[in-house]
């Protein structure tokens, strides 16, 4: 990824920040939610097709398992938030953020998990084109959660 290009994420971050609560809330349904989802069904179908093409390989088996653990977690995750968290927020009602505070930072526990997961199969398979595309995407998606749970927990939260 390029410097230009990590510029403009972080000024969309700065620039999601400034929205009113029900904007930000729509930015972060449309922006990153759907994204992620997206990205986390690409991301399984092509480490399933790496499981097949490269079988045996410990460190890609250990980092589907943390890969697959984040997605079923995040997919009810992003389920509460849309239909029980952020409908309470915009109807001004009690929110319990310390139930979310904890699901984020379980998320981020295991995004480092899986960094450092997608680390040694860098080393491993660092040279298979297919692995690097996956690995690509993989910190995309890492990058694009991180500042979806900025926004959460650091502007959101604290409205």
């Amino acid at each position: 990824m390029s410097n230009a290009t990590q510029e403009e994420r972080r000024q969309k971050l700065r620039q999601a920040a400034q929205l009113e609560t029900n904007s930000l809330i729509q930015y972060i349904v449309n922006n990153h939610h759907r994204y992620e989802e997206q990205l986390l069904e690409d991301c399984d179908a092509d480490l399933i097709k790496l499981l097949e093409d490269i079988p045996n390989n410990s460190a890609l088996i250990d980092l589907y398992a943390t890969f697959h653990q984040l997605k079923q977690d995040l997919i009810p995750h992003f389920l509460h938030e849309e239909e029980g968290l952020y409908p309470k927020v915009l109807a001004g009602e009690k929110v319990d953020w310390e139930v979310l505070n904890e699901e984020h930072m379980n998320t981020a526990f295991l995004l480092n998990i899986l960094g450092k997961k997608i680390d040694t199969l860098q080393q491993s398979e660092g040279d298979n084109p297919a692995v690097q595309v996956v690995i690509q995407k993989l910190r995309t998606f890492g990058e694009d959660l991180h500042h979806h749970m900025f926004l959460e927990n650091m502007v959101l939260f604290k409205r």
